[in-house]
């Protein structure tokens, strides 16, 4: 019996749906993690299916997954497994647009007309800035839903035909064709495609090498599957793949896809000042403009949502969701009280933001 169950551990761990990833190798270390890890089994048997990766005081306490990622193949979801972030791909756009600015490529105040010609007058002045902190005027999506086939080009006309919700400036709202327009000036200042430059300068340098839109060859076995309560709706890679390369609702503004090591390398890059200098961290997480006037310690940073106190003085924390309504991913880093949180869940029943709520209630008392 015991000779059987190392085998079938070795088995697990070299199983074909792993090839190309690092081993699910899993952490527990601490009350605070065990009482996590505890929640989320209660969960499992109510239906939950997810990873999650916690550091505190600098130390991985708690890496683990629970559940199904493919409930029909029996393949259970693994510290590995790889899963969509949604809209946590807004951060990496405006890293990557800081990144262009410290080349001295854009300046942030520059208006969009100098990269996309025969703009109407009031699209002519919004600002890169404006597109960064949700300012812009523009709405969440120009036609259809993410994987709508829409070619680069025919996202620009369709831009061109918009009509702005308010004056650019104005206020807040939320805005995913607004991070897609920044992925836009990526490649006209880069000369490359928006997946080409966030892969050549950051994510192939900090060996993130399992994150990307189409970069990856992944076979379905790496992949969480999505379910809506209990019915299959499938995986936005495979979905992305039917576009041939034509998902310009989702470029920039949503669908990359990572894991929890890759996502933990992304972390450490911002607290560690590596490829993401402290200067450009500081406007990264810096209170541009009130989530809301009512908002007291909620501020929109560039992509970020940054939570402070003493009206902006003291920042408490960095975070950002994405999901879409079935597959979730939510990313939270306390810098002062040293904890970083990173959830990803793959059945709408669970939102990850919700699941959170409990697991940073536990891990901050």
């Amino acid at each position: 019996m015991f000779r059987s169950t190392i085998l079938l551990s070795l088995c697990l761990l070299l199983s074909p749906h792993l090839s190309g990833q690092t081993s699910d190798l899993r952490v527990l270390k601490g009350e605070k993690a065990r009482k996590v890890n505890h929640l989320l089994e209660q969960k499992q048997a109510k239906g939950f299916s997810g990873s999650i990766i916690v550091e505190e005081k600098g130390e991985v306490t708690l890496k683990v997954a629970h559940g199904y990622a493919n409930r029909s193949r029996k393949i259970p979801y693994s510290t590995t497994t790889i899963s969509t972030i949604g809209s946590i791909t807004k951060p990496f756009t405006a890293t990557a647009i800081l990144n262009l600015e410290e080349q001295g490529k854009l300046d942030l105040n520059d208006p969009i007309s100098k990269f996309i010609s025969d703009l109407n007058t009031k699209l002519q002045s919004i600002t890169i800035h404006q597109l960064l902190t949700h300012q812009s005027g523009l709405g969440s999506i120009l036609v259809g839903n993410d994987f709508r086939v829409i070619s680069r080009e025919d996202f620009i006309l369709r831009l061109k035909e918009q009509r702005l919700r308010f004056k650019p400036g104005e206020k807040v709202s939320y805005s995913n064709i607004g991070y897609t327009v920044l992925a836009y000036i990526i490649e006209e200042i880069s000369g490359s495609s928006y997946e080409e430059y966030i892969q050549s300068n950051f994510l192939k340098p900090l060996g993130m090498h399992n994150t990307g839109y189409e970069f990856h060859s992944w076979n379905s076995e790496s992949l969480a599957v999505g379910y809506r309560g209990n019915s299959e709706w499938g995986t936005v890679y495979e979905k992305i793949k039917t576009t041939n390369g034509n998902y310009w609702n989702l470029i920039g503004n949503g669908g990359l896809h990572t894991n929890l090591d890759d996502m933990y390398k992304w972390y450490l890059a911002m607290k560690n000042h590596d490829l993401i200098s402290e200067s450009m961290l500081s406007k990264l997480t810096k209170p541009h403009v009130k989530c809301s006037p009512k908002s007291i310690t909620c501020f929109q940073s560039y992509a970020w949502l940054a939570l402070y106190r003493n009206d902006g003085k003291d920042l408490v924390a960095v975070s950002h969701s994405g999901g879409n309504d079935i597959l979730h991913a939510d990313f939270f880093w306390y810098p002062e009280e040293e904890i970083f949180v990173f959830l990803m869940t793959n059945n709408s029943k669970f939102p990850a933001s919700e699941v959170l709520d409990e697991v940073r209630a536990i891990l901050r008392n």
